[in-house]
C-alpha cells in the first residue's frame, strides 16, 4: 500500500535545541515509510534565553514556531517546504500550563516536545518502544494542524486533543478516514 501523501512538499526535521540524533533518524524515517513526507534530518535551532520562562522552568511553545516560521520563509525554495522541530525542552503556550507541541495551523511549521512523552522507568523496560511511538504520534498529530486539520472527536485518530500522556497512549498513529479525506483535499494537486 502506497502511504498518504501526508505532506505534497519535504519536510525538513530541525533540533531545537540538544535533541538525540538517533532519534531524529529514526522520526523521519517512520515520517517517510508511513506517510510519504520525503523527510529531510538536518539543522539546529538554537534555544534563545528570551523564550525561557525562569520560575516555570519551561519554554514558550509560541517564539520557536515563529522562529520556524522565519527559518522557512528562509529556506522554503531550496532545502524544505515544511519544517518540523523536536525539542527536548518543556513547552508551555499562553492558554496551556504546558503542551506536547504546537504548530500554525495550515502553515507548514510545527514544533513537539518529548519532555512529558517520556514514560517511567518501570514502564519503559516493560514498554521499550513506548516513548518512540508516543514521539511518532505527536510528530503526526502536529504536522496533521500544519497541514491544516483540526482536533478530531474520533477518540483513536491521531489528531484527537490530548491533555496528558494517557490521552496519546489511548490515540493511534494514523488519521481517521475523516481527516485523512480532509487531508488529501487540502493538498495543492487535489485543488482546482
Amino acid at each position: 500500500m502506497r502511504p498518504l501523501a501526508l505532506l505534497p512538499h519535504p519536510l525538513k526535521l530541525v533540533a531545537v535545541g540538544t535533541v538525540d540524533t538517533d532519534l531524529l533518524d529514526w522520526l523521519g524515517a517512520e515520517l517517510d515509510m508511513r506517510y510519504g513526507t520525503r523527510t529531510r534530518v538536518g539543522g539546529v535551532l538554537r534555544l534563545c534565553e528570551e523564550w525561557l520562562d525562569p520560575a516555570r522552568r519551561q519554554v514558550s511553545s509560541n517564539p520557536v514556531v515563529d522562529a520556524l516560521v522565519e527559518l522557512l520563509g528562509a529556506r522554503a525554495t531550496t532545502e524544505a517546504a515544511w519544517l518540523l522541530g523536536v525539542t527536548e525542552a518543556d513547552l508551555h503556550a499562553p492558554e496551556r500550563e504546558w503542551v506536547f507541541g504546537e504548530a500554525t495551523v495550515g502553515g507548514g511549521c510545527a514544533v513537539i516536545s518529548t519532555a512529558r512523552l517520556r514514560p517511567s522507568a518501570q514502564r519503559a523496560v516493560l514498554e521499550p518502544s513506548l516513548f518512540r511511538t508516543r514521539v511518532l504520534k505527536e510528530a503526526v498529530h502536529e504536522l496533521g494542524h500544519a497541514a491544516g486539520i483540526e482536533h478530531c472527536q474520533t477518540r483513536d485518530c491521531v489528531m484527537a486533543e490530548s491533555y496528558d500522556v494517557d490521552d496519546v497512549d489511548r490515540k493511534g498513529t494514523e488519521f481517521c478516514g475523516i481527516c485523512t479525506a480532509l487531508l488529501r483535499r487540502l493538498q495543492p494537486s487535489s485543488r482546482g
